[in-house]
């Protein structure tokens, strides 16, 4: 129970009377406090002990109310010692003077510390380089083959490149590199390419074909059907066939194709390869209808159109020949080969300006093949153009190396040109080759080549300009009505 400073300890009714009478200034000077329960400071003490009987009573205003005050009057006493405690400073004096404390420390607080000095600017690290993101070998491979679809060689290569360091040994991946390193001209790349596929994956049949295609081209026919054989892939016997007829192994040649069309009775490619065995035996008749019956199976293949053209060639039948040459241009425009026969049909009716435009776009599609460019050589020259077939005789012979045809060509083109020292060499070279067709042609050309150089032909004298025309005005003139003067006697 507090004290009152005021004086001692006062009586139960007087101190109840005192309370209430402070209680009524505090509620005066503040808002007052909202509470659920009952206000037991507004009536000083709920439960005091009256003055007079000694029992407890309990003060009537107890309920749940914002400002519960004590209805019952004070006393004198506590009037006078309610006004004693306004007088007296003290209990003010404890309220202000921790505020003031406080202040105190504040400042001195703050006047303790020195200046907080800004501190020195931090240096930025150097920027990291951003690494960068290594795309996963699927990703590049993926990115190889679309390039690969836009024709963009050299990009594609570089992407495969990329892969195969990664990838070394993946068969479908090195089968690409090599049939780019053919598309951009380098052969022998290529083919080391296809063995590493081949090494990697024996029975990947795509690297057997182009492997014993390049072979092939260079000569090499036992190779070539090394690699073909062991192989139970239908398009790699049907190659195996090809070779063997070339190695004039006509009966073995024809057991593979029986083999093929007993498991694969509608290959169109084995029936092919069966005419070509006809054909070479002599029986047309044959090979015509086995040519139809391939023809039957697969009408949009292009290059039974064009073996039914060489066939109509072997018959004579050139106009056949040629209108199956051209059905199969129309159908498969990026077949070099029916271009290129459909050329030479041109060139043996003499007609140069076709035969160049063939050849032309069948160089355009495959320039790879030096029988081309021969035939091509032929038909400028057959248009008078000495130069540019003396070009495609140059080209030639650096894809084959003394070529007699093409030493030969190339000599009566620099003789058209004028060139006549260096027709001289030319056809010196073509004499050199062992068992030349047209040695005693050459050595004649040299002999007429020799003595023009040595005879060269008079310079034409320029032929004199004709006389002047009379000046008319110059003549002598007759007045009106007078005679013409007679010439003299």
């Amino acid at each position: 129970m507090r004290r009152c400073r005021a004086g001692s300890t006062p009586s139960s009714a007087s101190s109840i009377a005192a309370l209430s009478s402070r209680r009524r200034c505090r509620s005066r000077t503040r808002p007052p406090r909202l509470s659920t329960r009952p206000s037991m400071r507004a009536c000083g003490r709920a439960r005091t002990r009256n003055g007079r009987s000694g029992r407890r009573t309990i003060c009537a205003n107890t309920s749940p109310t914002p400002t519960a005050m004590c209805t019952r009057p004070p006393s004198r006493r506590a009037r006078c010692c309610a006004r004693s405690r306004r007088s007296c400073p003290s209990e003010a004096e404890g309220i202000e003077m921790p505020r003031t404390l406080a202040l105190l420390t504040i400042l001195a607080c703050a006047c303790a510390h020195e200046a907080v000095k800004p501190a020195p600017p931090r240096l930025a690290a150097p920027a990291v380089p951003p690494k960068m993101v290594e795309l996963p070998p699927a990703i590049v491979y993926k990115e190889a083959r679309e390039l690969m679809e836009m024709g963009r060689w050299n990009d594609a290569q570089a992407k495969l490149q990329a892969y195969l360091a990664k990838e070394p040994n993946n068969a479908a991946a090195l089968f690409d590199a090599a049939w780019i390193a053919e598309r951009r001209g380098d052969k022998a790349a290529a083919e080391e390419l296809y063995r590493r596929a081949r090494a990697n994956d024996p029975q990947h049949a795509g690297a057997a074909l182009n492997l014993a295609r390049l072979l092939e081209e260079k000569g090499e026919l036992a190779e070539a059907e090394q690699v073909c054989r062991g192989s139970d892939d239908a398009r790699v016997l049907d190659a195996l066939a090809a070779i063997l007829r070339e190695e004039h192994k006509a009966d073995e040649a024809e057991s593979v194709v029986r083999r093929v069309l007993m498991r694969h009775p509608r290959d169109a490619d084995a029936y092919r390869n069966l005419a070509a065995i006809e054909a070479e035996r002599g029986h047309l008749r044959r090979a015509d209808s086995a040519l139809n019956d391939a023809h039957k199976l697969d009408d949009k293949n292009a290059g039974i159109l064009n073996s039914l053209g060489l066939l109509a060639l072997r018959r004579e039948e050139v106009a056949a020949a040629r209108g199956y040459f051209e059905q199969a241009t129309n159908l498969d425009p990026g077949l070099a080969v029916a271009w290129a026969n459909l050329g030479a049909v041109a060139l043996s009716y003499r007609d140069y300006a076709v035969a160049e435009q063939a050849y032309a776009k069948a160089l355009e599609l495959d320039g790879l093949r030096w029988e081309t460019h021969l035939a091509h050589a032929w038909a400028l020259e057959g248009l008078k153009k000495p130069k540019e077939a003396r070009g495609e005789y140059e080209k030639v012979l650096a894809l084959k190396p003394g070529e007699e045809d093409a030493l030969y060509g190339r000599a009566v083109a620099l003789k058209a040109e004028g060139d006549l020292t260096g027709a001289i060499e030319a056809f010196k070279a073509y004499v050199l080759i062992p068992k030349a067709a047209r040695a005693k042609e050459a050595q004649n050309q040299i002999a007429a080549l020799d003595l023009r150089l040595k005879n060269p032909p008079a310079k034409p004298t320029a032929p004199k300009p004709p006389p002047p025309a009379p000046d008319l005005a110059k003549l002598p003139q007759t007045n009106a009505g007078e005679p013409p003067p007679q010439a003299a006697r």
